[in-house]
């Protein structure tokens, strides 16, 4: 007769467990979805090591896991029997897929990998999990390259606009400084915004930012709106700050000393500087937006009645009582 350790026990309990919550066959078909996204992931995957715009790509999927975390208390419970309607999930990915490899399109491809995994969520934590899971799902949205068309697009328009303005901060300064298209044209220097002075890094990173922000905080539903729509202005501030300083420093110490700080120092500084904005945002939104404190009933007696009355009071001390 076979005698089994605890250890043994153990792990056959475990594994019986898994069989019977149906976590199992969740990881599973999740192992599947991976499998046929490899090459996709692999793509994506250098895309973060070699375009400057999407760096923040590898703390998309840890920042993913850690909201999952934080909203841990709240996950529903797997499902006794799978959700069959998630199977439309699974059809517009393979659909997201196919079009994606036809047309040379990869955002598709990754696209695909979020209805893939919506479609593992409700398969088998139902509705609920989908809501539950959601959050996740779109900020993993974000370490997705877009694709080159709309990132082009997108580029010059963010040029301008941050070589316009910061020609006028820098007049407003008292320098010298005339937008060329693209050209700040000072004098003793000529700063070219180019692609990748156009701010888009910082945009994405800062919509990620401000997104996964706007999930985990306690605010009202107008506030997390205008915080995730703070994200282009104060992305588009950062790189004015950016690309003023280093006109100023052009002009003041010296092209070499002014590269130095383009290229290191104040490359660095802009996420700080943009997140110290959000927390001004924020602290100015505390005081201006606030909410209605009910009125309650509660009994009074009356001078010289000799009974209580229940009356609505309200906020605002001892004597701010009305019928």
């Amino acid at each position: 007769m076979e005698i089994k350790t605890s250890e043994q026990l153990e792990s056959n309990s475990l594994w019986a467990r898994l069989v019977r919550s149906g976590a199992l066959y969740a990881i599973v078909l999740l192992a599947a979805v991976v499998w046929a996204l490899w090459p996709d992931l692999t793509a994506m995957y250098e895309t973060w090591g070699t375009n400057p715009a999407y760096e923040h790509g590898y703390l998309v999927p840890l920042f993913a896991v850690g909201l999952l975390w934080w909203r841990r208390d709240s996950m529903p419970a797997m499902s006794a029997r799978p959700d069959f309607k998630a199977l439309g999930f699974f059809a517009l990915g393979m659909a997201s897929q196919f079009f994606g490899d036809t047309l040379y399109v990869k955002w598709l491809d990754g696209f695909a990998l979020l209805l893939y995994l919506c479609g593992v969520v409700q398969m088998y934590w139902g509705l609920r999990g989908l809501i539950w899971a959601g959050p996740s799902i779109i900020i993993l949205f974000f370490m997705i390259p877009l694709p080159y068309t709309i990132e082009q697009m997108m580029k010059y328009p963010l040029q301008r606009i941050s070589t316009l303005a910061s020609a006028y901060t820098l007049q407003t300064l008292g320098f010298t400084a005339i937008a060329d298209g693209t050209l700040i044209l000072m004098n003793h220097a000529t700063l070219g915004v180019v692609d990748a002075c156009s701010g888009l890094r910082m945009l994405m990173m800062f919509f990620f930012m401000t997104i996964f922000a706007a999930f985990i905080l306690d605010r009202p539903i107008e506030q997390k709106v205008l915080i995730v729509l703070s994200a282009l202005p104060i992305a588009i501030l950062s790189n004015v700050i950016r690309i003023s300083l280093t006109g100023i420093m052009h002009e003041l110490v010296g092209e070499e000393w002014a590269n130095r700080v383009f290229h290191d120092f104040a490359g660095w500084l802009m996420m700080p500087t943009a997140l110290g904005m959000l927390w001004v945002e924020l602290k100015v939104l505390s005081h201006l937006i606030f909410e209605e404190t009910e009125a309650r009933l509660v009994p009074v007696v009356l001078p010289g009645a000799g009974r209580a009355e229940s009356r609505r009071r309200l906020p605002g001390g001892p004597g701010s009582l009305r019928r």
